[in-house]
């Protein structure tokens, strides 16, 4: 009757299947390069670690002291969990007929600008009242995304950052991997 394909629901669970499973493979691999190079003892040590510190403020104090081997995996497990929103199109809006799009490019202008404020999406996210309730996106709102090119540019200042505090878990290699995990 509305002229959608027959097959939409299937093709919708099929796609949220997919993105999962790719989701939960890319954070396994991240966490057996965790236990390859020496951060944690076996790759599930990041689960068993009772920590209360938000991974936000993590990200934030980062910036500013070493970060111990654990809280240095919390904080890059974070970034590669929560690793932000990339378009592949073209052209992002050629009309009007995808809203969900233009809300989320939206958000992610709006976020931005505010980004101008703040050295890293990590500290905007930590330090600014318009996140202090709720750090994603909740009931239909995109004004908490952020673009993969900010969360990147974070990482790689997070790691410049680690190497000048004396933090071993650092080189270059470690990083380009990690870095190929959230992009």
């Amino acid at each position: 009757k509305e002229g959608e394909s027959l097959n939409k629901i299937r093709r919708d669970a099929r796609l949220v299947r997919r993105r999962l499973r790719r989701r939960r493979q890319r954070l396994l691999k991240l966490r057996r390069l965790f236990k390859r190079v020496g951060l944690l003892k076996h790759q599930n040590e990041i689960f068993e670690q009772a920590s209360f510190v938000s991974p936000w403020q993590l990200r934030t104090e980062g910036l500013d002291r070493k970060l111990s081997s654990y809280e240095w995996a919390s904080v890059l497990y974070h970034l590669v969990k929560h690793r932000g929103f990339q378009s592949n199109r073209k052209s992002e809006l050629k009309n009007d007929e995808d809203k969900k799009m233009g809300e989320m490019l939206g958000g992610i202008t709006e976020n931005q600008v505010l980004l101008a404020q703040y050295r890293t999406v990590g500290e905007m996210a930590w330090k600014d009242e318009r996140f202090a309730f709720a750090k994603r996106n909740k009931g239909g709102s995109y004004s908490h995304t952020f673009s993969r090119t900010d969360l990147a540019a974070e990482l790689r200042l997070l790691f410049a950052r680690q190497r000048q505090s004396g933090n071993p878990s650092t080189d270059d290699y470690f990083e380009r991997d990690v870095m190929s995990l959230l992009m």
